[in-house]
């Protein structure tokens, strides 16, 4: 289906006001792509009928099943190695040392642009290997948000296919997943509970969250 500069404008435009993702002209292909097969399943026949019908939207909806499309949520387990050998081996017991010198047993982490999951589900088991036993004596765990609704439903369910999980250790994966056959595993339940999923917007002007955060980890 074809997009005229004007529409692909209109679109993006709309996509960085909402949700803060800015798409360059080398986009379009990819806007298109994404976007053709919800066109057609609400009978429109052109870009201009679909700016037309999110605008005229009030619930919102229809501009976040626009925004669940173009999101890209690309991600796996161990990406960014680097990052998660510094937070365990490093962020984490300096996060201890300063807790225990304060007396307060309390690390909160925010997993800011989860996608479907990996990166809070891998912050998670780091908590629950470096601090082992000891982790339920803290008032620990990992908020994790996205603007997506579909990938946090991904996010909840916590079912992930074989390339996902390559870059996991063997023995952590033994350890938090379930072997669901078909390709598919799932995270335990043990897992599931150190993390919370919550819809969020990074544009929004005041973030309503309560009290601070000892590390942040930008999954983005």
């Amino acid at each position: 289906m074809p997009i005229s500069d004007k529409e692909f404008n209109t679109i993006t435009g709309m996509v960085y006001r909402q949700a803060g993702i800015s798409l360059s002209p080398k986009k379009k292909t990819l806007v298109v792509g994404r976007l053709q097969m919800m066109l057609r399943t609400l009978g429109l026949n052109s870009f201009t009928e679909y700016i037309d019908f999110l605008a005229n939207d009030p619930s919102g909806g229809a501009l976040q099943d626009m925004i669940d499309r173009i999101s890209t949520n690309h991600t796996f387990f161990f990406r960014e190695e680097a990052h998660f050998e510094f937070f365990h081996k490093t962020a984490l017991p300096e996060m201890e040392i300063l807790a225990n010198k304060k007396g307060e047993k309390d690390l909160r982490i925010w997993s800011a642009g989860c996608a479907t999951g990996e990166e809070p589900y891998m912050l998670a088991m780091l908590l629950t290997e470096y601090f082992g036993q000891n982790l339920s004596g803290w008032d620990a765990g990992v908020l994790a948000t996205d603007i997506s609704t579909k990938a946090l439903k991904t996010a909840v369910e916590g079912m992930y296919p074989d390339d996902k999980l390559a870059h996991i250790p063997i023995h952590l994966r033994r350890k938090y997943f379930y072997d669901e056959g078909n390709g598919m595993w799932r995270v335990v339940d043990q897992l599931k509970r150190e993390v919370t999923f919550r819809q969020f917007n990074l544009m929004t002007p005041e973030f309503p969250l309560k009290g601070g955060f000892k590390s942040f980890f930008a999954a983005m």
